[in-house]
Formats: C-alpha cells, structure tokens, sequence
C-alpha cells in the first residue's frame, strides 16, 4: 500500500474512481494540457482498479492518467497476468 497522486488531463470533463471509490470529478468544457488536475489516493497493496468517465462536448477530445508519488515521481507500474 502507499500514497499516490493521480494527474489528470481531459477534453473535456472527467469523473475517476479508484477501487470503486469516487475520487475525482470535475465538470467543464475545456481543452486537455498535462496534469490540468490531481487526486490524491491510497493505493492498496496488489492490483488497483482504475475506471475514469469523461464527458464530450464539442471538438475533439483527450484524455491522460499519471499515478506519481506525492512528490511528482512516477511510480512503478506492473500489469497483472
């Protein structure tokens, strides 16, 4: 288990849960730059499940995740078989 961050971009909003949790959501009409927001999580020992909802409203759209250390640090990632 450990703390993380997740930094988040979207065109345009997004809703995020972490092992059926809501942790993040924000309504709004915009464009997607590099960590435009952040939520701070607890992330359990083993797999974690990830599920992010984004919303569309005109133009294209896009979407990033980053799951860093509190202090901006990428953190290890490992898929399960």
């Amino acid at each position: 288990a450990c703390d993380a961050v997740l930094r988040m971009s979207s065109d345009d909003g997004l809703k995020v849960w972490v092992n059926g949790e809501a942790v993040h959501e924000n309504n709004i009409d915009r464009g997607g730059m590099l960590d435009q927001d952040q939520a701070p999580v607890v992330l359990k020992a083993g797999i974690n499940t990830i599920l992010v909802a984004c919303t569309q409203n005109l133009g294209g759209w896009n979407f990033a995740l980053r799951i860093t250390r509190p202090d901006g640090i990428a953190l290890p990632f490992s898929q399960a078989e």
